[in-house]
Parts: structure tokens; sequence; C-alpha cells
């Protein structure tokens, strides 16, 4: 079974980007913290979002957020001048969105938004005929 579950900080503000296809992807670094004291250890583990979940990660998370991620480890490879490059992320499954830093800025698409809301994004309305009940 391919599963991993973690909760940890992001360590920058996540960027999503558009493919060419029109796709959204997200990569985030998240900090998770192991052990206590003179043992403890900090792993920076790289995290992938796609479509939905990327745009509302990219617009709502901010460097320091702490965020519980569920997911699949990914390993795989690629060519970079003349030389083969490994990596092993993260492909998020699901994702819920933790507390902020204290004095936290908020993020560009907040601050243009009026009304704060505290889900990520707002679900849009269903048709009353497509309601099943």
């Amino acid at each position: 079974m391919n599963h991993w579950c973690g909760s940890g900080r992001l360590t920058k503000d996540p960027e999503p980007r558009y493919l060419q296809d029109g796709r959204c992807v997200c990569r985030m670094t998240l900090a998770v913290d192991d052990g206590y004291g003179d043992k403890r250890k900090t792993y920076f583990l790289q995290l992938v979002t796609w479509g939905k979940t990327a745009e509302v990660c990219g617009n709502n998370l901010i460097k320091g957020q702490q965020v519980t991620v569920e997911g699949k480890i990914v390993s795989d490879k690629y060519e970079k001048d003349g030389q083969t490059k490994y990596f092993t992320e993260i492909s998020v499954a699901r994702i819920e969105f933790g507390m902020r830093p204290k004095n936290a800025q908020p993020r560009e698409a907040q601050e243009e938004s009026s009304h704060a809301s505290s889900l990520p994004y707002e679900a849009p309305p269903v048709p009353d005929e497509e309601v099943p009940f």
C-alpha cells in the first residue's frame, strides 16, 4: 500500500502554474518535525497538487501555515544537461488547511475579497433539479 499522511508547515508561499493543456499544478515544500529535544529532526518533503486543489492551495495557503496532507509517494527521474536526476515527492490526494502563522500577511487574492470565508473556497450552487431529495 502506498499511502502517506502527515502534517507540517509550508516553507514558502505556493505558486500555482498552468500547463499548456490548461491543467493547474502547484508544488510546495512541507517541513515535518520528528522527535523532540536533542533528537529532533526536520524533514523537507516536496508536495504536488493538481487541478482545482492546486488552484485553491495556490490562492489560499501561505508560508508558515500548517497543513495536513494525505497522498502517495511518487519517485521518478528526468534528464537535465545530460545527467539523470531523480526525485521523490508526495502526490496530494487530500489536504486540510490548518492554522496560519501569527502576524501573517494575507495573500493578494484575499485582500481583494471583501468577504472573508473560513472555507478555502466556496462550492458553486447546485440546481434544484440535481438535488436527489
